[in-house]
């Protein structure tokens, strides 16, 4: 009977031991890289943490537990992606969201870019979609573009980057500010996208419009966020560039995942986003014309030969 209690109370003691290593290999990286890590008291973090682990071997428990820490960040945009969620996600028969286009009298170019979230070959896909929409729209020999944003959630911004690349151009597009203030640059050249000299995605025989861009209208809402956000503001400061809509859903920061130990990705809150202007986000984008009516307005103003009205 010792025996049995001796055992039981090991195989108790080696559970919690199991458990507190998992919560603390989610705090450290919480710690070390979340955009928050200057404003939280890290030892009431810990200990607060730590004191709400259940006896149970239940990683269920766990994840809700360092799901509630992660909005307790109060960044809004951190979360959890178990394997399970994982599977869902990145499954590869998912459909790949449509790209919608169209042409507007014979001066207009429209592009809608939903959100996307995808695996490795959807990824592509998506950034090959937009591109083969921009080169029909290139046909037409249209010189201004509508691009819109509205109701794009966010996802993988890499793939929409990729995409939009010929009407966005080469060079840099806007940055992540890191937590040490590091600026690291979004870029296109050559096929790819980068952050920093980091290559992040590329694509064979990208395409170049064979028309000059005379203006450009973005259209946003307060959906539009996340790496939705992270588009429109790649087209700030952009020359005859005007933004039409309503504020957006204000969650302009970039997240980086880390991989926990049981595969578990934990989706953290590492930068905020900035224009190719240095201008510095981090909460909603705001439009030049607010209005209910964004895409008659940005076609009226398209079509005015006057660039400064």
């Amino acid at each position: 009977m010792k025996n049995i209690l001796f055992l039981c109370l090991l195989i108790f003691l080696v559970s919690c031991n199991k458990n507190k290593k998992y919560v603390e290999e989610a705090i450290e990286i919480i710690e070390n890289n979340s955009i928050r890590k200057d404003s939280i008291n890290w030892n009431s973090f810990k200990s607060n943490l730590l004191e709400e682990i259940k006896k149970e071997d239940d990683l269920t428990e766990l994840h809700a537990l360092i799901s509630k820490a992660l909005y307790g960040l109060g960044d809004n945009h951190s979360f959890l992606l178990t394997k399970d969620v994982q599977a869902k996600i990145f499954n590869d028969r998912n459909p790949i969201p449509r790209v919608y286009s169209d042409t507007i009298s014979d001066k207009i170019g429209y592009i809608k870019i939903p959100q996307f979230l995808g695996n490795d070959r959807q990824v592509n896909q998506f950034a090959n979609d937009i591109q083969d929409e921009i080169k029909w729209l290139d046909s037409y020999d249209l010189n201004n573009y509508i691009i819109d944003l509205r109701g794009n959630t966010g996802g993988n911004m890499f793939p929409m980057y990729l995409g939009l690349a010929p009407i966005l151009g080469t060079d840099v597009s806007g940055f992540f500010k890191m937590t040490n203030d590091k600026l690291l640059p979004w870029s296109y050249k050559s096929n790819s996208v980068f952050v920093g000299d980091e290559k992040m995605l590329e694509i064979e025989d990208s395409y170049s419009l064979k028309s000059d861009i005379h203006k450009i209208a973005v259209l946003i809402d307060g959906e539009t966020g996340s790496s939705g956000e992270a588009i429109a503001i790649a087209f700030k400061g952009m020359k005859n560039t005007k933004f039409f809509g309503q504020s957006t859903y204000g969650i302009s920061t970039g997240n980086d995942v880390f991989v926990l130990s049981d595969g578990t990705k934990m989706v953290l809150t590492t930068s905020i986003f900035v224009d190719r202007n240095k201008k510095i986000y981090g909460g909603k984008v705001e439009p030049d014309a607010i209005t209910y009516q964004p895409k008659k307005e940005a076609i009226e103003w398209l079509l005015n030969t006057n660039t400064n009205k």
